[in-house]
């Protein structure tokens, strides 16, 4: 229907680890970017949208920003981080932030191989 995010695209989330949704500060209701998001993954693939994420809220430098961030966190219940990639606001954060979710999720996917091995055991 040429909407949406496209199946090649939804394919390809299906092999990532964890997933960042990059919402638009720009926006009035901001929340309403996310929930659409996550509607899509789960009527692509039922659980996709429960992976490991976090919320990147970008366009942190406009004006109308400090508002709709504050109203994005009030309606997820998800890390926030707060951006701007045009004056590179924060992203050093970013990189830590996607790096310790990585870590978290690894981890914990090798202890439950693990388990999982000594059950066969």
């Amino acid at each position: 229907k040429n909407m949406g995010l496209g199946f090649s695209f939804l394919q390809h989330i299906q092999r990532c680890t964890c997933l960042l949704y990059v919402i638009d500060l720009s926006y009035t209701e901001p929340w309403t970017q996310y929930k659409a998001l996550q509607y899509e993954l789960e009527q692509y693939k039922e659980g996709l949208s429960t992976r490991p994420c976090l919320i990147v809220a970008n366009k942190v430098d406009l004006s109308v920003a400090k508002q709709n961030l504050d109203v994005l966190k009030a309606h997820v219940d998800l890390p926030v981080l707060a951006i701007s990639a045009a004056k590179k606001i924060g992203l050093e954060e970013l990189m830590i932030e996607i790096r310790q979710l990585y870590e978290r999720h690894a981890s914990k996917a090798d202890k439950e191989k693990t388990e999982e091995r000594n059950k066969v055991s």
